[in-house]
């Protein structure tokens, strides 16, 4: 035990010396990391078990509903009855569906009711396809659909709070960084491309951040989209940090190629996201 204490202490002496406000600096970001990480994670394993808990009770009370609607298209249930099940139903139906519920009533046609029924019944599908359960991917062939269960499972609790807590730690010593660089900086121009640099780097962080959260959520719509897109955000991402100390332009071109890149891509990855063109 002592040896290992020496070894560390030498470690420790090595790299900073009797730099000790840098050796204090570096210990601080490391608890703060680790708390933010720490925070983060039981955040997400929170919101998680809300969620699959949610689904649970919400598909329930839909299917409830459909079976009271059939009931009641044959004659076996009373409108009285039927009333409460639209009434537990009503905060978890969508919009189009919802609007319908006040025109119900004990005179209400058959067809109506029946089409309403078809929509709720479609409606309540596509909920259980999304549903975060583990069993439904026990005979899963989809490899777009595994490889968002093994993600969840597996890297969301691990990467997303890690991605958070980057993002955190990096904005925070960025705007630190700027604050104190644009004291120094005279030139306008110069103060412009040091802030579109920050803004870059800001910018990279959160769509990585995005990105994870869309494959967490199982929004993926093509999965041969994604990975193009990450091919080439990081490839130029990477390609342009090096450049930035180089070519004074490159942090503009930077950004104007995220927004041409986020543009093109994310109405092919995200389900049912169109983006107009302006």
């Amino acid at each position: 035990m002592n040896e290992l204490v020496k070894i560390v202490l030498n470690s420790v002496d090595q790299l900073f010396g009797k730099n000790y406000v840098q050796l204090i600096t570096y210990l601080l970001i490391a608890l703060i990391g680790t708390w933010l990480y720490k925070e983060f994670r039981t955040q997400l394993l929170n919101s998680e078990n809300y969620k699959r808990e949610k689904y649970s009770e919400v598909l329930t009370i839909l299917l409830e509903l459909e079976y009271a609607l059939n009931r009641f298209l044959i004659n076996e249930l009373e409108f009285s009855q039927l009333e409460e099940n639209l009434k537990a139903a009503y905060p978890y139906l969508s919009y189009d569906l919802s609007k319908e519920v006040g025109s119900f009533s004990t005179g209400i046609e058959k067809k109506k009711v029946e089409e309403f029924v078809e929509r709720l019944s479609a409606e309540r599908n596509n909920l259980k396809y999304n549903q975060p359960n583990a069993f439904s991917y026990l005979s899963e062939r989809s490899i777009s659909r595994s490889f968002g269960h093994l993600f969840r499972t597996m890297l969301s609790p691990v990467l997303i709070p890690f991605l958070l807590t980057l993002l955190t730690v990096v904005v925070s010593f960025m705007l630190l960084y700027l604050t104190s660089a644009m004291s120094t900086v005279e030139s306008v121009v110069k103060q412009y491309y040091l802030i579109q640099g920050v803004i870059d780097y800001i910018c990279f962080l959160m769509i990585l951040v995005g990105i994870a959260d869309i494959i967490n959520n199982q929004k993926v719509s093509s999965m041969k989209h994604l990975v193009i897109f990450l091919i080439i955000f990081i490839t130029l991402s990477i390609t342009a940090f090096l450049l930035f100390s180089k070519f004074i332009i490159i942090p503009t071109i930077l950004f104007v190629c995220y927004g041409i890149l986020l543009k093109m891509y994310l109405p092919k990855i995200i389900v049912g996201l169109k983006i107009n063109n302006i």
